[in-house]
């Protein structure tokens, strides 16, 4: 079940430049300095963020082509 928190983002299925992808990586940025999230694994494709309240984990991959970048629940 996801919390308040994780309610309020939405799966991307393809960022629709590097600004979409910039201003999402800067929101979940945000919520690790809040101490919403914290970031469990990165690598040079994806950064996985989880949720501390719900344990939820997010996967954030930055648009390279052919591919789109992602932002999915895990």
């Amino acid at each position: 079940m996801k919390c308040i928190n994780c309610e309020k983002i939405k799966n991307i299925d393809g960022f629709g430049g590097y600004l979409h992808y910039s201003s999402t990586r800067q929101s979940m940025d945000n919520n690790v300095n809040n101490g919403y999230f914290k970031i469990i694994s990165t690598s040079q494709f994806e950064i996985v963020y989880q949720c501390n309240e719900c344990h939820t984990k997010w996967a954030l991959a930055e648009p390279d082509y052919p591919i789109a970048g992602y932002l999915e629940q895990r």
